[in-house]
């Protein structure tokens, strides 16, 4: 009997604070980033994989950490990508 009373009181604590917290706004950085990308019936593998693969693309230096040099090896890509290649060949050599 007493641990009917515990299990119920344990059970209206856990759903208390449930209830006090508060739902995230629209303002909210994490919501306004994730929530675009959630889909109904996503799948946790699925979406978790999806960031792995843009932080890959994000590391442009593949050391695991995304910092400015990663920035700046982007911004030398897009310049060879608008045809300043002179430009690309030697910024690369500096940046590597």
């Amino acid at each position: 009997m007493a641990r009917i009373g515990v299990l119920a009181g344990a059970l209206c604590f856990l759903v208390g604070a449930a209830v006090a917290q508060p739902a995230p706004s629209a303002n909210d950085p994490l919501t306004q980033i994730f929530l675009p990308r959630i889909a109904v019936g996503a799948d946790l593998n699925r979406f978790v994989e999806a960031l792995r693969q843009e932080f890959r693309q994000l590391d442009a230096n593949l050391d695991g950490d995304l910092t400015a040099a990663d920035a700046e090896l982007h911004e030398i890509d897009h310049h060879a990508q608008e045809g300043d290649i002179d430009l690309w060949k030697g910024a690369r050599e500096g940046a590597a």
